[in-house]
C-alpha cells in the first residue's frame, strides 16, 4: 500500500503494510535487494475474451518485469 506522503518519498520507501515489511526482514536476512513498482494498469489480473490477462498476473505471464537479479553472499 501507498504511504500517504508516497509523492515525497521514492523507491520502496513509497510502500508500506504487512507484504512490505515481509519481504524487507526476507531481504535482510537472505541479504538481498528488491524494488517494489505498481503494476501499469493497475490491476490484480483477470483473464480477457481473448485469453490474455491483464494486470500484475499478466505482466508475469509476459515476462515485463519477470527479471531477477539476485546476490546472496553468506
Amino acid at each position: 500500500m501507498l504511504k500517504h506522503d508516497y509523492k515525497v518519498r521514492t523507491g520502496n520507501d513509497q510502500y508500506e503494510g504487512f507484504a512490505v515489511d515481509l519481504i524487507k526482514e526476507v531481504a535482510d536476512m537472505l541479504n538481498f535487494q528488491y524494488d517494489i513498482y505498481l503494476v501499469h494498469d493497475g490491476k490484480f489480473g483477470s483473464k480477457k475474451v481473448d485469453g490474455s490477462w491483464n494486470g500484475m498476473i499478466g505482466e508475469l505471464i509476459s515476462g515485463v518485469k519477470l527479471s531477477c537479479k539476485i546476490k546472496m553472499c553468506p
